[in-house]
């Protein structure tokens, strides 16, 4: 182990030096490939020439008439000898020899040697058969590759034979010096590697944004920890709609458990438009989207780089875990203000009674108590006794007590009540709390008869029902008020019936507004499943 370690600490860090390595290591092996195999080749080749080259010019020798009538006649002669020397100067050959039939020499650039036998007893193919072809043996002058034609006359009788021959030593050096000569050509390739080397190096580090591979692995790392320990759904999308990650939360708050990577955007989540967003380099910030049963919060972003949509990143959260925090804020919030005014009212009767005693009106203070603790221990028994739910008890009380300080009559239907606890109370609260809000802004509004306000509910074996009528001026007509941003208040942003028609989607329910008959303003009537159709 501790040997794979030292051979590990000589592996460069930098992936350009990495690469340079890896790339001239590959360059210089094909060279190496490429030499063995041309200077095979062309060793091949070059020896080849020379063969049919020697048996060329011996053959042409063998034709010659000086060299027939000297083979004939059986004497060597000086013309036959400067003839054949000057020949052997003019082609490069170490040795020309016209020989008899039987091996004796007419002709050899050694004169002494001229009328000795022939050295190297591979002539008689040429003599015997009158074969054309070369071969390699050591003769006087030493190792040499030589060329054998027998020399015939005008009848076809084999006279004798001619051998042009040429040194083992100067074939192997013409070749060597051939293999030589792209030597340069294989630096240079070698050099344009390098070269080539480097710049592929340096352009796959500008891809890597200068970061090592061992850096780019450990962001990696670093970045499926952090994302898939986000408690809200993420997921990207490239320019063409195809999820490129998608992180855990989104699989559970889709309730999708199978991978969806590589999955079209468009058939996991339809309702964000996502893909038509791109194109059209919008964005949506806290926009609320019904997915998978819930209503969820979108944040999607388009990612433009060099001025052009590569892809896009959405986040989102359900918002009734994000509710259940605001309404948790808003009990203790309604709790502070139930106190508030309850304490600012009590004052204000207190004074009153107080008043009267001093009038001596003690008929008219005994009458003042008694209507205050029944109107208010009635509303208290109610919710504590009819409503099986401390959520929706919590905003009954909560708006009663915001009518009386608005100086607004609140009324509660007592012979209603919800014995079974609906599942999902804090959507019913965002429903019930943003029509009585309204409605009591409508009673306040007509100045033309006394602000009132009326709330009942109800349950049947499958619905729980809320009927919030109030003394207002009514609706305009062919407006939709449950749009977001549509208001008929000059002050207010249009939130509060658009969070109503929303907390409605998500529990399956539905609601219907007309004229009020019996206080002449709007009545508002709701209809939920006990069963949310959604979830089933």
């Amino acid at each position: 182990m501790k040997t794979d370690n030292k051979y590990l600490l000589l592996i460069p860090k930098s992936i350009k030096i990495q690469m340079i390595i890896m790339i001239s290591v590959f360059v210089c092996l094909q060279i190496a490939v490429t030499v063995v195999i041309f200077n095979g080749i062309v060793g091949k080749y070059l020896e080849d020439s020379h063969k049919k080259r020697t048996i060329g010019l011996a053959k042409t020798i063998a034709r010659m008439p000086l060299v027939i009538e000297a083979l004939e006649s059986g004497e060597t002669s000086e013309t036959l000898q400067k003839t054949l020397i000057d020949m052997q100067e003019a082609i490069g050959a170490r040795f020309i020899v016209v020989a008899r039939k039987d091996g004796v020499r007419l002709a050899h650039p050694v004169k002494d040697r001229i009328g000795k036998q022939f050295v190297g007893g591979d002539q008689y193919l040429a003599v015997e058969k009158g074969e054309t072809y070369t071969s390699t043996a050591v003769g006087t002058l030493g190792p040499s590759l030589r060329g054998f034609s027998p020399v015939k006359n005008k009848d076809g009788e084999i006279l004798g034979f001619v051998a042009v021959g040429y040194l083992e030593t100067s074939v192997m050096k013409v070749i060597r010096s051939a293999q030589k000569e792209p030597a340069a050509y294989f630096f240079i390739m070698l050099f344009v590697g390098l070269v080539a080397a480097s710049m592929i190096a340096n352009y796959v580090k500008k891809l890597t944004l200068g970061l090592e591979p061992k850096e780019i692995a450990s962001l990696h790392r670093e970045r499926e920890i952090i994302l898939n320990s986000v408690r809200e759904g993420i997921i990207a999308v490239d320019i063409s709609g195809r999820i490129r990650f998608a992180n855990k939360e989104a699989g559970r708050l889709l309730n999708i458990t199978s991978d969806i990577r590589d999955a079209h955007i468009d058939s996991i989540l339809p309702q964000a438009y996502i893909s038509q967003r791109m194109k059209d380099r919008s964005e949506a910030l806290d926009e609320e989207i019904f997915a998978a049963g819930h209503m969820m919060l979108f944040n999607i972003v388009t990612v433009i780089i060099n001025e052009r949509p590569e892809g896009a990143v959405a986040s989102f959260r359900r918002k009734d875990e994000m509710d259940y925090m605001n309404s948790e804020l808003r009990q203790v919030k309604a709790c502070s203000e139930l106190l508030r005014v309850q304490s600012h009212e009590y004052s204000n009767k207190l004074h009153t009674i107080s008043g009267l005693l001093q009038l001596e009106e003690y008929d008219e203070a005994k009458n003042l108590i008694l209507s205050e603790s029944e109107g208010y221990h009635r509303l208290v028994e109610f919710t504590d006794t009819r409503i099986n739910c401390p959520m929706i008890a919590g905003v009954i009380l909560g708006k009663y007590n915001r009518a009386g300080e608005l100086k607004c009559g609140f009324h509660v239907d007592y012979d209603g009540g919800w014995q079974t606890a609906p599942a999902h109370p804090e959507h019913i609260v965002t429903v019930l709390g943003n029509l009585i809000d309204n409605a009591i802004d409508a009673a306040k509004g007509n100045k033309s008869v006394k602000p009132i306000v009326s709330v009942s509910v109800y349950e049947n074996e499958t619905n729980f029902l809320i009927n919030v009528e109030d003394s207002g001026s009514g609706l305009p007509e062919e407006m939709d008020i449950f749009q977001k941003g549509v208001s008929t208040k000059s002050d207010s942003r249009g939130i509060g019936l658009y969070n109503v028609s929303m907390a409605l989607k998500a529990l399956s329910g539905t609601i219907k507004s007309s004229d009020s008959k019996r206080l002449g303003g709007t009545l508002f009537s709701v209809i939920i499943p006990k069963i949310n159709r959604g979830q089933e």
